[in-house]
């Protein structure tokens, strides 16, 4: 067999293309790029995602046990480390798959959009506040986070 002369006119075309898929990687797609541009361009964090001001969000909410780091039966307290799910509507990042690649689902930072305030109630170290989600995905109408605590 052959080998194929290592030419700089070679070693350019190598480095173009591995450029270009590491670029295309790294950007992403450009339809996924215009959906975000296209969901997010009135969409407003501070808002409730709700038709009608009298609406409610429902939230579901799945709290995982992932490890049993200390339980002090004098304290009567447990130490844990969890995953929270958390999974709600929100009509207004509703999209038509076909105009975007038949995309039906992306992934976003979750700082992006509105999100349930929790609070943990009873915490011995006395910190109440839950940590907000780096990432978010986005399925048509319908948002959910996932944050190991």
């Amino acid at each position: 067999m052959r080998k194929m002369a290592k030419t700089p006119k070679t070693r350019r075309m190598y480095v173009v293309v591995i450029l270009l898929a590491f670029l295309y990687g790294v950007l992403g797609s450009e339809t996924e790029g215009r959906l975000h541009t296209d969901l997010f361009r009135k969409y407003s964090k501070y808002v409730r995602p709700v038709q009608h001001h009298n609406d409610t969000v429902t939230l579901q909410f799945g709290l995982s046990i992932t490890q049993l780091l200390d339980v002090n039966e004098k304290a009567q307290s447990i130490t844990t480390h969890v995953w929270l799910n958390q999974i709600w509507t929100d009509v207004r990042l509703s999209w038509d798959p076909s105009l975007y690649d038949d995309i039906d689902f992306t992934i976003i930072p979750a700082t992006w959009l509105w999100y349930p305030d929790m609070v943990l109630d009873n915490s011995i170290h006395g910190s109440s506040d839950l940590p907000v989600s780096k990432f978010a995905t986005v399925e048509i109408g319908r948002a959910s986070c996932r944050e190991r605590v």
